[in-house]
């Protein structure tokens, strides 16, 4: 709501006067569950009832100033204010009925004069520190400023680009202006014959091109070069670094460059969490099992009775995101902001925190940008982070880097050197915070650009607890189908590509050790790792995780000494409802109750326990179950005059590209392998040095040590 900018100074006093006192008559004091006093901004955790507007409204959970009763509706998580009933005549008689927001918080000294698009005002002159609302966004004065500068504003002043005629066969990229039909647009990425009156976008709704109605047609030949002791008028030209720049408005202060930074900060408003989430209990062991919690759809069951239902008593929340693509701000799932959570996320996290249980938080995921993206100062990056950690009393830190972001090489490294820089305050205060790395995976182990996110961390010197692997969603060519279109149970499991995988990554990791001279034990790279499958039905066709592959591989995981166990996720932990039996969903695992019901999931991990495993350690089977199978083999000649065999004359050597059948055998360094049979034959062939036989860390994939 828009606050009032002129109020009388005698009925200001009035309403102040009568609201601090609650109830007319009577001196102010807090009230106590259960007593009704008039609505006057109240905030903290206590038990309101309150008067406005003609109605009683009780809050949920902590509540702040900002909460105003007139924006209350059961759709509305984010109030904490709930509709009771409305007032008697006696009520009205004998107590105070506020029916504006606004006026309540300016009488209180709460509110701040507004010019209509929030409390920013182009005419007031702010501080360094000054907060001010622009926008639904809270921003902060990183020093003194006028309204020269706009909250949330790039820059006053927008690149000019020569705009030119459309043309069917030519290719645009992102940034590019054309003119058609007698207006100008532009392309928000490639695109090649995509009218730009058919295809028009509004920045949200998925077409290519942007109505740009604002566009300056000038000559670039008669531009001059920008002037620092010069004001400017709106679409006025400069030239500045050999590009072109039109000020978006009337620019009346000297020196304001294209490059001048805009001195408004977007500010997070952290008011109340700390309290509100309440204490972590200590350190998280050494091994757990912590499935993830999408909160970002405002789905989080109670965890303190799931812990009590199922043993799970330690959880991931996910996301937090960046909050668009442009502020170094950031939200849950791009939505809830942190100050007031999705639902009662806050009050369910203390509830879990006072018997015993904890939270980690998730920062990324696979939809929207991560904060490493776009915040591209790292030392505002480690802040924020240091931000999260502290306001939400967090005892260990996930970092889930996947799609597009892996190979994200600038937003990668911007990520360690912050984590770098946060786990040395932490150390000069004594303090730890694990940090976790949660990075997509193949039954072959992490691609390149994976490695590539662990090589920094560790080239950074940054100190991970562990890398968890999304074990899940492989696809159709690496052979992890476990169902077929019958939707009868195959001989694949989906949990033996996951056991690869985690094999494979051990490999990974040990070789990266090296590389780095890190001291690390078999063992305690087993402990850095952990497994998070996507329970019942995946997304990747006929990939299926029922709960004998969770059974599996928590016994794997046991055996090993893994660190973390997870699953994706909580409220997918549900059999799926009549019809959509089988069907990929968001709220349940897919499966018929047959398969799985309710929390089966999560009551077998949480037996997660590698300090008292529940099968004795056990030799790895050889070879696994199933390996995936190459998508391609690229159809190499055999060698026809082979090198003689280091142990035998008539075995050839191996040879990196050469095509190799079931039963093959190959000489290399001195021993003797033999190519497997069917699903692993295609392993032995092609450029992968990874299967070189006694050569490649994955070389038993394919080839068996023989001893004649």
């Amino acid at each position: 709501m828009r606050l009032q900018r002129k109020l009388e100074i005698v009925s200001s006093m009035m309403l102040a006067a009568a609201v601090m006192a609650g109830v007319a008559g009577v001196a102010s004091t807090p009230s106590q569950a259960g007593e009704l006093v008039a609505w006057a901004a109240q905030s903290g955790d206590r038990k309101y009832t309150v008067l406005f507007d003609g109605k009683i409204y009780r809050n949920r959970w902590w509540v702040e100033p900002s909460h105003c009763p007139a924006d209350a509706s059961p759709d509305n998580d984010r109030n904490a204010w709930q509709f009771q009933r409305k007032a008697t005549a006696e009520e009205l008689k004998t107590i105070i009925n506020p029916t504006d927001c606004d006026e309540v918080l300016t009488a209180l000294g709460k509110g701040t004069v507004s010019d209509g698009e929030g409390n920013f005002d182009r005419e007031h002159i702010y501080n360094t520190g000054d907060i001010v609302t622009h926008n639904g966004r809270e921003y902060k004065a990183a020093e003194k400023t006028s309204g020269i500068f706009i909250p949330g504003e790039l820059s006053i002043w927008k690149e000019w680009v020569k705009a030119v005629p459309w043309e069917r066969r030519q290719e645009y990229k992102a940034g590019n202006y054309v003119t058609y039909k007698g207006k100008t647009y532009m392309a928000q990425w490639w695109t090649r014959g995509e009218i730009p009156t058919e295809h028009i976008g509004n920045g949200v709704n998925g077409q290519v091109w942007l109505p740009k109605p604002d566009y300056v047609e000038l000559n670039p030949a008669s531009v001059e070069d920008f002037q620092p002791y010069a004001t400017y008028q709106k679409d006025e030209p400069v030239r500045y670094k050999n590009k072109i720049y039109v000020a978006a408005r009337d620019i009346t202060v000297e020196g304001i460059s294209p490059e001048t930074k805009n001195p408004w900060k977007v500010y997070i408003n952290w008011s109340g969490v700390k309290a509100r989430v309440g204490e972590s209990p200590g350190p998280w062991p050494k091994h757990f099992f912590a499935p993830y919690i999408d909160v970002g759809t405002s789905y989080a069951p109670n965890m303190a009775e799931y812990m009590k239902d199922t043993g799970t008593d330690h959880f991931i929340l996910a996301f937090l995101v960046n909050s668009d693509s442009t502020t170094c701000s950031y939200s849950w799932g791009g939505g809830a902001s942190v100050k007031d959570g999705p639902g009662r996320l806050y009050d369910n996290i203390k509830a879990l925190r006072d018997v015993g249980g904890d939270v980690m938080v998730s920062v990324g995921g696979a939809n929207n940008n991560p904060l490493a993206k776009v915040c591209t100062d790292v030392n505002e990056l480690k802040t924020q982070y240091r931000n999260i950690v502290d306001n939400f009393n967090l005892s260990a830190l996930d970092f889930d880097i996947e799609g597009a972001h892996v190979a994200d090489q600038a937003a990668v490294e911007r990520r360690s050197t912050a984590l770098k820089m946060l786990q040395d305050e932490f150390i000069a205060e004594g303090k730890e915070v694990p940090v976790w790395i949660t990075l997509p995976v193949l039954p072959t182990g992490l691609t390149a650009d994976g490695v590539n996110v662990v090589r920094s961390a560790f080239a950074h010197g940054v100190k991970l607890a562990g890398i968890n692997l999304m074990t899940m969603d492989y696809g159709g060519s690496m052979g992890c189908q476990s169902m077929n279109r019958r939707r009868e149970k195959l001989d694949n499991s989906n949990s033996d590509c996951d056991i690869h995988a985690v094999r494979a990554v051990h490999g990974q990791i040990k070789t990266l050790a090296g590389e780095f001279h890190l001291d690390l034990s078999d063992k305690e790279i087993w402990s850095m790792l952990g497994a998070t499958p996507m329970i019942g039905v995946n997304d990747q066709d006929l990939e299926v995780f029922f709960l004998h592959d969770a059974n599996k591989l928590r016994v794997y995981a046991e055996n090993k000494g893994l660190g973390m166990l997870s699953m994706w996720s909580v409220a997918r932990d549900r059999s799926a409802p009549e019809g959509r039996i089988w069907q990929v969903s968001s709220s349940h695992s897919g499966l018929p109750e047959s398969e799985a019901g309710n929390r089966a999931f999560s009551s077998e991990f949480a037996r997660f326990d590698p300090e008292n495993p529940s099968i004795p350690q056990a030799p790895e089977p050889e070879p696994p179950a199933v390996i995936p199978k190459p998508s391609v083999v690229a159809p190499v000649s055999v060698d026809p005059n082979p090198a003689p065999a280091e142990s035998s004359p008539s075995i050839p050597s191996y040879k990196e590209g050469t095509v190799y059948k079931e039963g093959d055998k190959v000489s290399s360094k001195g021993s003797l392998y033999q190519c497997k049979s069917w699903p692993f034959t295609g392993w032995c062939s092609g450029d992968a040095s990874v299967y070189g036989p006694g050569i490649g860390w994955a070389w038993n994939v394919a080839w068996t040590k023989v001893t004649d």
